[in-house]
This record gives structure tokens, C-alpha cells and sequence, in this order.
């Protein structure tokens, strides 16, 4: 099928949709995108011919990056406002990375930020760029809106642990536990810390070594920590000593690379 023929196959559809939500839960009217204009006339349409009565259709301009790409589900590395679909702190960060031809647009779209505040954090991103004010009042705004403060919170504090060289062993559990959904997690029983679990096996198990001999040589060129301290010791042993925030220890391969291991 070429493309006119597939776009009037799912006008046809998309229409009898309509007329049947008419129908049966007394639906008049159809909200959509500016790109749904054809199947909601078709809908209007053919309700007036079956019914003999008059629905309406609303469409709104499609948000869409400065590229042309639209924000929707059909779109590749789109997010989910369902936290089972993308978790809050993959949300946080979809707007902490926005395009910076696209943050004032949408700075002025999803916050409530007066425009002269605005215009400062674009002032002060063009400055710094690296500090990201801007991308942060966006994300945070966003996070808010949809999952909660409390949410954003703890969102934004894994994010530091993550990025910012956060302090681990001051981490609570909350916050550990929005980095376990995020990174490489093996769970391991007290009872196997309380014999003492070897550095080297964690770091296999846990994905940040690729073997033992590769364990041993990043241990030895320190660069490995546990909750964010360096280890030099190969022969080093995790125990229940090493446990924070109730049931966590932290590994690290250099600065960007974590695994958890949960206690379980």
C-alpha cells in the first residue's frame, strides 16, 4: 500500500472510532494533535451522516523539538508519564536533557517561571552551560508536576550520587533505592557478609569486572571504591561493616559506573 492509501485506511478507522465512543458513551467531542485534523473531521463526518447529530473535534499544535521530531509514543526515546514505563528518575533526566534550542520553548511551556526569570536562567546558561540551571528548574518542574516532590526529591538526590559526587554513606535508603532501579543490583544474603564476601567475586557478579584478573588489576591501580572510598587491597572482603543505609553497599568502577549490592 503506498502512504495516501494507508493515511485513508486509518482516517477510516480512526473515524468509526469516533462514531461508535458517540454511540455508546455519548462521547461529542475528540481532543487531539494538529496531525489528527483528518481523522477527527472524518469522525465529525460521519457521526452528522449515521446520527443526524453534530459532534465537535478540538486540535492543539503538536510539541515537537527543534528538529521537527514530535513528542509522542510513536517517537523513539519517548517517555512515559506511567513510572512502571519510565521511572522517575529516567523522566528527570529526559528534561534535564533537553536540547538548548529547545529549553526556553519549553521552559515557557511546562513551568510557571515568570518570563524575566526565564530570560535570567537562559542569561545563565549562556554563561555556564556546564552548570545546567535552566535544564534543572525544567527537569525539576516537570518531575514535580507529574510524580510528586517527595518523588523529585529523591530523584534528584540519586542523580548527585550518580553525577555529582554525592556523599554515599550519607544517602538514605529512599535514595539508594531510586539507584538500584537505575544501575547493574546483585542481591546477597547476610548471612554470605557475615563470613565475608570477596571484593573480586562482587565486582564480577556485579558486572563492573569482567573476570577476576581484571578485578584485581583495576583494584590495584585503585580503581575501584566501595560507598565511594577507594580500595587498593585486593584481598579486601565486604561485611555487614560495610552496609549503608540499612542494606546497601556501593560499588564504583572510576567516576560514572555503580552496581549495588542489596542485602537481603
Amino acid at each position: 500500500m503506498n502512504n495516501g492509501i494507508d493515511e485513508a485506511l486509518r482516517d477510516g478507522v480512526q473515524a468509526h472510532d469516533f462514531e461508535h465512543l458517540f454511540r455508546t458513551e455519548e462521547c461529542e467531542l475528540q481532543l487531539g494533535g494538529s496531525d489528527q485534523w483528518g481523522n477527527i473531521t472524518a469522525g465529525i463526518e460521519l457521526i452528522g451522516r449515521r446520527n443526524g447529530t453534530p459532534a465537535h473535534g478540538l486540535v492543539l499544535p503538536l510539541l515537537t523539538t527543534s528538529s521537527g521530531a514530535k513528542f509522542g509514543k510513536s517517537e523513539g526515546g519517548n517517555v512515559w508519564l506511567d513510572p512502571a514505563k519510565t521511572s522517575p528518575y529516567k523522566f528527570y533526566q529526559f528534561w534535564l536533557n533537553t536540547e538548548d534550542l529547545d529549553l526556553e520553548r519549553l521552559l515557557k511551556m511546562f513551568t510557571f517561571e515568570p518570563l524575566e526569570r526565564i530570560a535570567e536562567l537562559l542569561h545563565a546558561h549562556a554563561a555556564d552551560p556546564g552548570k545546567r540551571r535552566a535544564h534543572r528548574v525544567l527537569a525539576q518542574a516537570m518531575t514535580d508536576r507529574i510524580h510528586g516532590e517527595p518523588v523529585t526529591k529523591r530523584v534528584m538526590a540519586a542523580s548527585e550520587v550518580l553525577f555529582g559526587g554525592g556523599d554515599l554513606r550519607s544517602a538514605d535508603p529512599e535514595t539508594l533505592a531510586v539507584v538500584a532501579g537505575e544501575v547493574a543490583t546483585i542481591v546477597v544474603p547476610a548471612a554470605r557478609l557475615g563470613s565475608g564476601l570477596s571484593l573480586i567475586d562482587a565486582l564480577v557478579e556485579s558486572g563492573l569486572a569482567s573476570s577476576k584478573a581484571d578485578a584485581k588489576r583495576g583494584i590495584q591501580g585503585q580503581g575501584f571504591s566501595i560507598n565511594g572510598e577507594k580500595v587498593g587491597a585486593a584481598d579486601r572482603v565486604l561485611t555487614l561493616a560495610d552496609v549503608i543505609a540499612g542494606r546497601f553497599i556501593a560499588l564504583q568502577k572510576g567516576r560514572r559506573n555503580f552496581a549495588l549490592i542489596r542485602i537481603d
